[in-house]
């Protein structure tokens, strides 16, 4: 299944705007050609703002308690993972990109991984939302109950005394059902 994402410009494009450092996953702006400008005015005000320093503007996603880089080309805003994705691949990501150590910022190449929506989703910590602090355990009246998600539908795990309990419940399931994508929170 393809991702829906905006087509990134060309790799000889990118090439002339980024140099991937692979030691620290960071994209960093090189001094970019004339011919990426209107005037030589826009060239040479970016070049002095820019090239040396890492691209990019940090987005939070406090909906998922993490954060990742995206940068500006052509009035459209890419993720920083996408483009370093294309710059080693040379290819455009076919599906979503996940963070195999789920931190939205370490763009490694070997943190990252193409992975279906819902393996990217398996691979979240626990929602800033969760009361008990472990992924996959709610509190149910007095006890604790654990749920995990399976073909997108939500899988009972059963009521336990603790949440401890509850959550070796979880991550037992997620071992099964997610494999290499689980995510323990």
């Amino acid at each position: 299944m393809a991702v829906s994402a905006k087509e990134l410009p060309s790799l000889e494009y990118l090439n002339d705007c980024f140099e991937y450092v692979s030691e620290t996953g960071v994209l960093v702006w090189k001094v970019r050609p004339l011919k990426h400008f209107r005037c030589g005015q826009g060239c040479k005000m970016f070049n002095t703002a820019y090239s040396g320093k890492e691209a990019g503007t940090l987005e939070d996603r406090k909906d998922r308690n993490t954060s990742r880089r995206t940068v500006r080309l052509f009035n459209k805003h890419f993720m920083v993972h996408r483009i370093i994705w294309k710059l080693v691949t040379g290819k455009d990501a076919t599906r979503h990109i996940d963070h195999i150590n789920g931190n939205g910022l370490d763009n490694r190449f070997e943190n990252l991984r193409e992975a279906t929506n819902a393996e990217n989703l398996w691979n979240v910590g626990a929602s800033c939302k969760n009361k008990t602090g472990y992924k996959g355990v709610s509190r149910h009246r007095t006890r604790y109950q654990a749920c995990i998600k399976v073909n997108g539908k939500n899988m009972y795990l059963g009521h336990f005394e603790t949440p401890e309990e509850a959550h070796k419940a979880f991550r037992i399931a997620a071992d099964k059902y997610h494999k290499d994508f689980a995510n323990y929170g």
